[in-house]
């Protein structure tokens, strides 16, 4: 899942932080830094996939919102007892794993 992100959605997040770490990487005298310094101020003008430093914020910051709501949507579609058609509010995922498993149980909640 990370591999796709990083070939979607993180990609300016992740090309921003490798031109990062390869600029923190070689010295200061060094002419490459230069070219690092330039393409991470105005690479948006040579490359189109690198955002400004505030639009790359903002599509981590995006991603990761967007990432807690799935989480959070995953956890109560997983406490969501189906033969109810509910939501159950209190327990555990244990006591629904042992309803399950349980045919009696499972019987008396129909």
């Amino acid at each position: 899942a990370v591999l796709v992100l990083a070939g979607n959605v993180l990609y300016p997040v992740l090309l921003r932080w490798s031109i990062r770490a390869y600029l923190w990487c070689i010295p200061i005298d060094d002419a490459r830094r230069l070219w690092a310094r330039h393409l991470l101020l105005s690479g948006r003008k040579m490359y189109g996939f690198l955002f400004s430093t505030e639009q790359t914020t903002l599509l981590l910051l995006t991603q990761l919102a967007v990432w807690l709501a799935q989480a959070f949507t995953n956890y109560i579609f997983l406490v969501h007892e189906p033969w109810r058609g509910s939501i159950r509010v209190g327990g555990n995922l244990s006591e629904l794993v042992e309803c399950d498993e349980d045919p009696d149980c499972r019987n008396e909640m129909r």
